[in-house]
């Protein structure tokens, strides 16, 4: 802010006035780094929505009854499949793919052309898992302390 002193144009003032924080903790600002990733992220859902938005609008046309529970329960994991393969192209961790290194496996031929299959013997043993735990009984009250 500048004023004129006494009227003399040659005399100016520069003061700056505040409120002036009276803490003496500085603000943390967030890295490059961590704004690059989350800008990475935003990118990357955006993605993915317009993805799943044209595979259900292609699906529908072609008969499949989208609107149905089953499918939309379908869909929630295939969203984060997908995510996490976007993820994964894009260098971000994402929980999915711990679980597809273990259902799919990889091959490389004499060709140096990759291909992937399904390990179905995984999809039993987690079958397995829910069936087990389905049918455990837990007692609602806790053991009585002698």
């Amino acid at each position: 802010m500048s004023d004129q002193k006494n009227g003399n144009a040659n005399e100016i003032d520069n003061v700056v006035q505040g409120p002036w924080s009276k803490s003496k903790r500085k603000v943390k600002v967030p890295n490059k780094e961590f704004l690059q990733r989350q800008e990475n992220m935003e990118f990357a859902e955006e993605l993915n929505q317009r993805i799943i938005v044209q595979m259900i609008h292609s699906m529908g046309e072609n008969g499949i009854r989208v609107r149905d529970e089953s499918f939309i329960r379908d869909l929630g994991l295939i969203i984060e499949l997908i995510k996490g393969s976007i993820y994964r192209g894009m260098g971000i961790p994402h929980p999915t793919h711990a679980f597809f290194e273990t259902l799919v496996d990889l091959s490389v031929d004499e060709n140096k052309n990759i291909h992937a299959q399904i390990d179905l013997s995984i999809f039993d043993k987690i079958i397995e898992c829910i069936k087990y735990f389905e049918n455990l009984e837990f007692d609602d009250d806790p053991p009585e302390v002698s």
